[in-house]
């Protein structure tokens, strides 16, 4: 079973930096404060200016969410500083009106709203914990997770499987004809893959795996972007239920983001979304809005 698979706009996978400062006290936007930390030819460097350059460098060095020393305050002011004097120049030099300058300028504008409005929203609309609960009960006591000791022969073309197959029914063990016919590495372990959860097998993979009983070997060529396997099941398991307090970040995060997508889902429903060039196109962005997050 494949647990919490939710395909989402990019835009949702930008939120965890801006929600983990609003989670955390130490990362409180400083009130407003007149007084400049800095001013470079007369643009003043606010502390809420600061705030935000501490924020977006905290999307690669989450320890600044916590807390500063007056080193890393120093360090900051200072990068805060040459990015200052080096966008006061482009200004000079009107960079900042050429075209796919302007557009990038939107695009980061267009960026910073949503991640705010992101954060505003799940503010505004809390997850319960009934809400928690159920998806725990749903996703994890309702559907135990299983995992499948599996060994494949990997070819390049439909033939050599057949005949991979072909040695299987004549009696060869499995492993010897791995080491024979599958161009995976694998191979050298006689096609061994190991445990696998659920949600390493999709698709046509994880069908036919899913379909087999311990013992038994695919009765024939199973096609993906790799090329022909022949799989082995050895054994398959089922994995022991984890504790709500175990699983549940992973369940806050699958809840938020489902939340997020229908609430996106009802704003592309409510707007007038054009494309006159490709009206195909506008037909497919309509029918994304109306598409419900899957989950295997």
């Amino acid at each position: 079973m494949k647990r919490f698979v939710i395909p989402l706009t990019a835009l949702l996978l930008t939120q965890q930096s801006v929600l983990a400062e609003q989670a955390s006290p130490a990362a409180e936007a400083p009130k407003s404060n007149k007084t400049a930390s800095l001013v470079i030819n007369g643009k003043p460097i606010t502390d809420e200016i600061f705030f935000a350059y501490r924020s977006e460098q905290a999307r690669t060095r989450p320890e600044l969410a916590r807390g500063m020393n007056e080193q890393q305050q120093v360090r900051l002011l200072n990068q805060l500083l040459n990015i200052t004097l080096l966008s006061q120049q482009a200004e000079k030099l009107k960079l900042d009106k050429k075209p796919l300058v302007a557009a990038a300028l939107d695009v980061t504008r267009m960026n910073t709203l949503a991640e705010i409005m992101i954060g505003d929203y799940l503010k505004e609309h809390p997850l319960t914990e009934a809400e928690i609960e159920q998806a725990y009960q749903e996703v994890y006591v309702g559907n135990p997770a299983t995992e499948y000791h599996v060994s494949h022969i990997l070819t390049k073309d439909k033939e050599s499987a057949e005949k991979a197959i072909g040695e299987l029914k004549a009696g060869k063990s499995f492993a010897e004809v791995a080491k024979r016919y599958s161009s995976d590495p694998s191979a050298a372990e006689g096609g061994d893959l190991g445990w696998l959860g659920s949600d390493a097998l999709s698709g046509p993979i994880g069908a036919s795996v899913t379909s087999l009983k311990k013992g038994e070997y695919s009765p024939g060529p199973v096609k993906s972007d790799f090329g022909w396997h022949v799989f082995l099941l050895q054994d398959s398991r089922q994995l022991p239920t984890p504790k709500l307090a175990e699983v549940r970040d992973t369940i806050v995060t699958k809840l938020k983001k489902e939340k997020l997508g229908k609430w996106i889902g009802e704003l592309r429903e409510q707007a007038d979304i054009q494309t006159p060039m490709h009206k195909e196109i506008t037909e497919k962005l309509k029918q994304r809005a109306s598409e419900k997050p899957a989950r295997d």
